[in-house]
């Protein structure tokens, strides 16, 4: 349910999250990059 929410509210298309990596998303530090 999680996903479904996510993909519409940010416009992301399911192939597109489903290529996302943690890397992509977090820095080395655990830190949240503020973009993708």
């Amino acid at each position: 349910m999680m996903l479904l929410w996510l993909t519409h509210t940010t416009g992301v298309r399911v192939t597109e999250l489903a290529l996302l990596e943690v890397t992509d998303v977090l820095y080395p530090s655990g830190a949240i990059k503020p973009e993708v």
